[in-house]
């Protein structure tokens, strides 16, 4: 356990210097104390844990509504393929919810809502067109399992958490750079 608390605090301590370089203009305006430096991992842990027991419960709540056929004014239904656009869709909406919130915390100083939902969704958006991509690539043209075997699972978690950390590095660039827009920070305010 103290292992994995290092390892993850380690690897947001390397995040949160990658975010100060993205937003270098916000660190020359605002600064963060080292002690929140130091908590923030564990608190985004903390509401990234109670987030996915809401995104959890959410989704059972469907599943457990939807199990069997409506009947409606002596037609009945079947809301299979409902179900799973729902689920897609509020999968997809949790995950645009935990990148907004991310990019919120992470950056020094306060970041307007709509800038880092702005962040949430490209994100997001990249991350659907990225598993999609990866999905094809590893059942379509991949030969991992025969050349990794047993740890075709390890090498498939690895490349996955590569391409999300890079894709969270553009979505915090996409909003530094409509940050600099901003007369705030320099910009001509999008004229």
């Amino acid at each position: 356990m103290l292992t994995l608390l290092f390892f993850s605090s380690l690897a947001f301590a390397i995040l949160e210097n990658a975010m100060t370089i993205i937003f270098a203009h916000r660190h020359a305006v605002h600064n963060r104390h080292a002690l929140i430096s130091l908590l923030l991992p564990y608190l985004y842990m903390l509401l990234l844990g109670f987030g996915l027991l809401a995104v959890t419960l959410l989704i059972g709540v469907p599943q457990t509504l939807m199990a069997g056929n409506i009947h409606l004014f002596g037609w009945e239904w079947s809301p299979g393929n409902l179900k799973i656009t729902l689920l897609y869709l509020l999968g997809l909406l949790s995950q645009i919810g935990v990148l907004t919130l991310f990019y919120m915390l992470m950056p020094v100083g306060r970041l307007p809502f709509r800038d880092a939902l702005v962040g949430g969704i490209v994100a997001a958006l990249l991350w659907e067109g990225v598993r999609y991509g990866l999905l094809w690539y590893f059942t379509n043209l991949s030969l991992v399992n025969v050349v990794y075997g047993s740890l075709t699972g390890v090498i498939i978690a690895l490349l996955s958490l590569e391409a999300a950390s890079l894709i969270i590095l553009l979505g915090a660039q996409v909003i530094a750079e409509y940050e600099l827009l901003s007369p705030e920070f320099g910009g001509d305010g999008g004229a």
